[in-house]
């Protein structure tokens, strides 16, 4: 069991390939590769399913991808592992929830549900709870959909905005008190279809995307709340399970496979790479967002904050430093009514707690723009000296940026509304 659980809820329509790209998430990071320093385990029965649904989905033999979810909620739990000479160290865990997207509109007229029954039926339930909880939010755009809209089909006319304005109705009814608005990884499916195809006599390119993304006007409202809030800010990231393994057939509109074509995945990882640093620095800037002057108004806020004190200790590992400790004594405090004066003093440590984390990432992005070869090499020998979870999560944070740091040098268009330091 790790110290560290993430809980991310993914977002997307039936048919924008939730299941399949947890499935290729998993297929890619399960196996130790260059340059990296832990692999994803997860139960043997996920395994199994997860390795069926990858298997069937590139498979030439079989026409058809593999189907939507069904009516139901499934978590997938994704352990960060390193193996070496000192032990097993599991320092992080991530859940997804997948469902059937229709599960988003339970009022469909195809679904025939009453008033009576979504509100009480289990699986909706559950789905309401993990959004009120989650630590991070996926997005899923899919990238077929997307193609057909800026080619002009009229049938998807204003589709992305109605899509984009559903799904961040959704996200907005997030219980109050949870801490603002988490990160938001917006994931573009399928993005081979859509990579440097020509449309209008322009190729379509990520920045071209993006703004696209944040220009819809719904959107466009939400990045602006997020900016006032300081809350998390909102990566736009393109991905494939397939690459040009699967490709459009022009004259049925559909996405057929080709035996013979390689299946390359394309930055399946990204959006897990983006997750613990994301909500590192969001947790941090929530904990040292300017709290006024002494008095009532500072007292309201750090009780709000207790919750995130308690949540910002997980992100050591095992958190037996120093720090931590002092940290529970301040959460001892808060729960026996400590003064608002003790809450100020104490207050700090919680910052210089997600400081130091923070000061991890930014350290390290800063060194890997310059030597992505040298550092991941480094990682590597550094892996083989990890005897600790505390060391193994500060390993997989630096794991984390250079992987980050590459992606972002190669695509400058795909941070949205930064308001992180």
């Amino acid at each position: 069991m790790s110290a560290t659980t993430l809980r991310v809820m993914v977002f997307g329509e039936r048919g924008a390939g939730k299941t399949l790209y947890l499935a290729g998430l998993f297929r890619g990071m399960s196996v130790s590769g260059p340059g990296s320093v832990f692999t994803l385990q997860t139960g043997e029965v996920d395994r199994l399913k997860l390795n069926r649904i990858y298997a069937d989905a590139v498979n030439p033999l079989l026409k058809n991808f593999p189907p939507s979810t069904h009516w139901q909620t499934e978590p997938w739990r994704f352990d960060c592992q390193i193996t070496n000479r000192h032990g097993t160290f599991r320092p992080l865990s991530v859940e997804y929830l997948d469902y059937s997207g229709e599960m988003l509109d339970p009022l469909d007229a195809r679904l025939g549900m009453t008033d009576e029954e979504i509100e009480v039926d289990p699986e909706l339930r559950a789905l309401r709870g993990y959004r009120d909880h989650a630590d991070a939010y996926l997005l899923m755009i899919d990238g077929l959909k997307l193609l057909r809209m800026l080619r002009g089909a009229p049938e998807l006319a204003g589709w992305l905005e109605h899509y984009l304005s559903d799904q961040l109705q959704v996200m907005e009814q997030r219980l109050t008190g949870t801490g603002g608005r988490p990160p938001l990884h917006v994931v573009v499916s399928k993005w081979d279809l859509l990579d440097g195809r020509m449309v209008d006599g322009v190729p379509v390119t990520l920045g071209a995307v993006a703004g696209l993304v944040a220009r819809q006007p719904t959107f466009a409202a939400h990045l602006d709340g997020r900016a006032q809030d300081r809350d998390a800010p909102v990566r736009v990231i393109p991905v494939s399970v397939t690459g040009p393994f699967a490709a459009l057939d022009e004259e049925t509109g559909e996405i057929v496979k080709v035996p013979g074509r390689p299946v390359q995945p394309y930055n399946l990882d990204v959006p897990f790479t983006a997750l613990l640093p994301d909500t590192i620095r969001w947790r941090r800037e929530q904990l040292l967002a300017d709290t006024g002057p002494s008095g009532e108004g500072v007292e309201r806020k750090l009780n709000r904050r207790a919750a995130l004190l308690a949540h910002a200790r997980a992100f050591v590992g095992s958190a037996r430093g120093p720090l931590a400790e002092r940290l529970d004594r301040w959460a001892t405090r808060r729960q026996n009514g400590g003064s608002p004066a003790m809450s100020i003093a104490t207050a700090g440590l919680a910052g210089e707690l997600l400081h130091q984390l923070g000061a991890v990432l930014d350290e390290q992005e800063s060194r890997s723009r310059a030597r992505l070869r040298e550092i991941q090499e480094e990682h590597q020998r550094r892996r083989q000296a990890v005897a600790t979870e505390s060391e193994a999560i500060t390993l997989a944070l630096q794991g984390f940026a250079v992987r980050l740091a590459e992606f972002e040098e190669k695509n400058p268009g795909s941070l949205l509304g930064e308001v992180l330091s």
